[in-house]
């Protein structure tokens, strides 16, 4: 974190460790935290190591990025836009082709697409049979409104855009302490304690949107954005813009 460290993380409140000088202690601090997932093509606004411990991260990454990542209009737009998982996988789709189901994906090494048929399939294409028509799945935004995988994911991004701009204003601060503690007011660790606990049936406003046409492998370069929304002096969320989709929280 530079000239200074964070005494305790700011989710679980563990102590955090940056070295394991002390033989019972074990270094806590050795990954940094994705405010935007990596999986939607976020390799820049991160929170760096030693704000987040291992286990929050982990946590994070298994219980709130995951199942939205693994819904299937992120799966869908995340495949139309070959961004990769942290295993370098772009997720692979049913498509319709003729009359039966096939899973297409794409090959980053042969940068090419593959269809995974049945071997039914297969005989009838070696026999000279040529379906009419490839048709992959349009993306709904029904299943993105109302959910609490969303809703969390959304608070997640909130909080973690908060410590890093009062991280980096920090930085600038010369009277900062090296070592210091870090403190939430209620409204914040009611939003720390949803992200990092979870809340069954807790559902925090948010709207979603489709900004423009969907269009699969436009190579727009579009990178997914995020920045907060005020009224007068106080923060009231986020606004999540996600290639083609865009998500307002509202807190």
């Amino acid at each position: 974190m530079g000239k200074f460290k964070l005494k305790k993380c700011p989710f679980c409140n563990s102590d955090l460790i940056y070295s394991n000088s002390n033989q019972n202690e074990e270094i806590n601090t050795t990954s940094e935290e994705h405010i935007i997932p990596k999986s939607l093509g976020n390799d820049i606004l991160v929170l760096k190591k030693g704000i987040v411990c291992d286990k929050c991260n982990n946590y994070f990454a298994l219980n709130i990025e995951k199942p939205f990542l693994e819904m299937e209009p992120i799966k869908l737009i995340r495949a139309y836009h070959l961004i990769e998982s942290r295993k370098k996988k772009v997720p692979q789709f049913d498509v319709l082709l003729g009359n039966e189901t096939a899973i297409m994906h794409f090959d980053k090494n042969s940068n090419a697409f593959h269809l995974e048929v049945s071997p039914e399939m297969v005989a009838k294409l070696y026999n000279g049979y040529k379906p009419s028509y490839l048709i992959s799945k349009g993306i709904s935004i029904e299943e993105l409104k109302n959910n609490y995988n969303v809703s969390r994911l959304l608070v997640k991004i909130f909080i973690e855009l908060y410590l890093y701009y009062d991280f980096e204003l920090m930085r600038l601060d010369e009277n900062i302490d090296d070592d210091f503690y870090f403190t939430l007011d209620k409204k914040m660790q009611e939003l720390v304690n949803y992200v990092r606990y979870g809340k069954k049936g807790k559902i925090y406003d948010y709207e979603v949107y489709q900004t423009k046409e969907i269009i699969p492998y436009s190579n727009d370069d579009f990178i997914a954005n995020v920045e907060f929304t005020h009224d007068a002096d106080t923060l009231t969320g986020i606004t999540l813009n996600l290639f083609e989709l865009q998500f307002v929280l509202k807190l």
